[in-house]
């Protein structure tokens, strides 16, 4: 169905009409659970109360948030505990195997989100056991 220009301006002139009744915006008494649709108050014409993902024959509503079972951490190559230290850019490199205990605190300080404090606690170690260690990288 098309509408004319003519058309048109006659709806909302005819609606605006029927709004500007009132004086003043105060003499308005507001009406409750009207945008359910029902001025009454009992929200009958827009609000229809089904499951409708039953009705479409689908999975049913959930009543809480669906959560994913806490995974681990992911951490790349990380998850690894040994890596190779170089002591400069010809150095062929020397393998070590990471202490659990600073994996430990490596992790806990990753998992955190102290991407900083990660990288001390590593560093840390690589200067007490290799002296002069000039970079490192994780291994399989």
């Amino acid at each position: 169905m098309k509408i004319t220009k003519r058309q048109l301006r006659r709806i909302i002139r005819e609606e605006a009409e029927g709004l500007l009744d009132v004086e003043s915006p105060y003499d308005v008494e507001p009406v409750e659970d009207v945008w359910g649709g029902d001025p009454e108050g009992d929200g009958g014409n827009l609000v229809l109360p089904i499951d409708h993902s039953k009705a479409a024959k689908s999975y049913p509503v959930t009543s809480e948030p669906e959560v994913l079972p806490t995974a681990g951490p992911v951490l790349g190559q990380e998850s690894f505990n040994r890596m190779r230290i170089y002591r400069g850019q010809k150095d062929l490199g020397r393998t070590h195997r990471v202490a659990p205990i600073v994996l430990e605190l490596y992790y806990d300080a990753m998992v955190s989100g102290d991407l900083t404090a990660a990288v001390h606690i590593l560093e840390e170690h690589l200067d007490q056991r290799f002296p002069g260690w000039d970079d490192y990288e994780w291994i399989a």
